[in-house]
């Protein structure tokens, strides 16, 4: 939302700082498998150098995604998600209901030639296995592409809201090639949906709201004697899982695999 606010030459000396820190920042914290994918236009600094990105392997997908993602939902302009990819980024993530169904097809204009060297993922409310693959459709036409590589049924909490048809719709999908890979999201819930993705055995990505990062209220009373609450975020290592055993909240990770 910052960005949307500034000039276009503005955003973008933004992105690229703002990239480039937790780029830089993570490739020499995190020691995971580093790699450029094949293709990619690498985004060259004033010196010279192209930026170190690092990569993870994604879920039970085999594909190799950056460690910085980007998360398209409240992006207004399509030139702050082409300059990800031009800097290497390699994971974008939209949806069906994202700004009333306009994210996507601004996605799928700012992405362009490039949308076959990224992974791409997208996701669908609906409840049913015809309104799912009408979905599904619609989101291809919008993203100008044939596939996606990840479809998710979005915003689950419970293993109840999760129907055998809408499996079924992610299969036929897979079966049609509309799709790559079948995902499932949650904001909630998660220590009695987790299990159940497990057991169930389908999905091959599971995107969680991290727990890890909360917040922190202190009261405090100031000069004139009027008590205040201060709120900070905090980011508590034992609530990331195994990931999280570096101490730093960039291993925090929302994008969660299952094997």
């Amino acid at each position: 939302m910052v960005c949307a606010a500034m000039p276009s030459s503005s955003r973008r000396q933004f992105l690229s700082a703002g990239l480039m820190l937790p780029v830089a920042g993570a490739a020499t914290s995190m020691g995971l498998l580093s790699s450029r994918e094949a293709g990619a236009e690498p985004y060259l600094s004033p010196a010279g150098s192209a930026p170190k990105l690092d990569y993870r392997t994604l879920g039970k997908t085999g594909l190799k995604v950056t460690t910085v993602g980007f998360g398209c939902m409240i992006t207004s302009d399509p030139s702050v998600i082409a300059r990800a990819a031009d800097l290497g980024v390699n994971y974008f993530d939209t949806a069906r209901t994202y700004q009333q169904g306009n994210n996507e097809r601004m996605v799928g204009a700012a992405l362009g030639a490039k949308r076959k060297q990224l992974v791409l993922a997208t996701k669908s409310h609906s409840l049913d296995k015809a309104s799912l693959l009408k979905d599904l459709d619609t989101s291809l036409s919008e993203l100008k592409t044939d596939y996606v590589d990840i479809w998710f049924l979005h915003g689950k909490s419970k293993p109840d809201e999760v129907h055998d048809d809408m499996i079924e719709a992610q299969q036929i999908a897979l079966q049609q090639g509309k799709i790559r890979f079948r995902g499932i999201s949650t904001h909630s819930g998660q220590q009695t949906l987790a299990p159940w993705i497990v057991e169930k055995g389908v999905f091959d990505v599971v995107l969680i709201a991290p727990k890890a990062i909360y917040v922190e209220e202190a009261q405090v009373v100031d000069s004139a004697g009027n008590t205040k609450t201060l709120k900070q975020p905090r980011v508590d290592p034992n609530r990331c899982g195994d990931a999280a055993r570096a101490s730093t909240p960039v291993r925090c990770r929302s994008i969660q695999p299952f094997t």
